[in-house]
């Protein structure tokens, strides 16, 4: 059953695979900062598709959001 995208649905994607991943890491290396930074990484992933063909559209909806998304560096 297929539904429309949330930005909550879409930050909670986001969150899980970091989660996912972070698990898959050694126990020492389960930290806070490594976290962060497997969720700016699949962030980016994401960020960089075209935002108007995307399911997580609706993070980027007002230009002022979509021109930093697009164009800012992590």
């Amino acid at each position: 059953m297929k539904t429309e995208t949330t930005p909550a649905l879409a930050r909670g994607i986001f969150c899980h695979s970091a989660l996912e991943e972070v698990f898959d890491l050694s126990a020492e290396d389960r930290t806070l900062d490594n976290l962060q930074n497997l969720f700016r990484r699949e962030w980016g992933r994401h960020r960089r598709v075209d935002p108007d063909d995307s399911a997580y559209s609706v993070l980027f909806r007002d230009d002022a959001t979509k021109k930093y998304n697009l164009d800012e560096e992590i």
